[in-house]
């Protein structure tokens, strides 16, 4: 089973980057383009804007990880369609781990 993870490109992506590397994931977001596809195992992450990592998660991606402002606003929009898993305390956007309602 392919699990498919969107990430925030751009300022965030740094921080991204680290917090990934800290499990042993080496995804390399800065110096790609957009909608950048890297599959690690079972797993693809997709590069694209802050802003669309909600949408995307929503559609058709299991997992993001994006500001949590973005994220909240998302709700504010479309009532229970995404939970935070983990919030990761760090970034100047508070990055946060997110899935649909229905995933773990």
């Amino acid at each position: 089973m392919n699990v498919f993870i969107a990430l925030a490109k751009g300022e965030l992506g740094k921080g991204i980057e680290e917090y990934l590397q800290g499990y042993g994931i080496m995804v390399r977001l800065n110096g790609r383009p957009l909608q950048f596809k890297q599959r690690i195992g079972d797993r693809t992450f997709a590069l694209m804007q802050s802003k669309d990592v909600p949408r995307y998660v929503a559609g058709m991606a299991d997992y993001g990880i994006t500001g949590e402002d973005l994220v909240e606003d998302y709700h504010l929009d479309n009532g229970d369609a995404l939970k935070v898993v983990d919030k990761l305390g760090f970034g100047k956007a508070d990055l946060v781990v997110f899935a649909k309602s229905g995933n773990p």
